[in-house]
């Protein structure tokens, strides 16, 4: 299946949107700080080096698969299904950002695997 994923930023949202936003659009998933998929791999180090901490968590998500954050994955890709698309929003894009593995590893559901693009095995 395929689905159409875009990445956004929180910026570009009013305060009143980001206050209803993730409520009245399901299809509009939060991946900041404040959400279930948030990236806390990042302090203290380069984006670089949190979005690759965070891609190996996801990628160990992904085996296990009854880690919390699989289950999220796994539900958002649900919610892709459902709606034909996704808008994940974080502060960082169009930096390189943590929702690029996000979305690489629900695609990656949807194509039936159990890794994440980037990380070997």
């Amino acid at each position: 299946m395929v689905i159409e994923i875009t990445l956004h930023n929180m910026r570009t949202l009013s305060v009143q949107d980001r206050l209803t936003r993730f409520v009245d659009m399901p299809w509009a998933i939060r991946c900041d700080r404040l959400s279930e998929m948030g990236n806390f791999e990042g302090r203290g180090v380069s984006r670089e080096e949190a979005i690759k901490v965070f891609r190996a968590k996801a990628s160990l998500a992904m085996t296990v698969k009854d880690m919390q954050l699989a289950k999220y994955l796994r539900r958002t890709a649900r919610i892709g299904v459902r709606y034909g698309f996704l808008e994940l929003w974080c502060w960082c894009v169009p930096l390189p950002c943590h929702t690029e593995v996000i979305r690489d590893a629900i695609l990656d559901i949807l194509d039936g695997g159990d890794r994440i693009r980037g990380v070997d095995k």
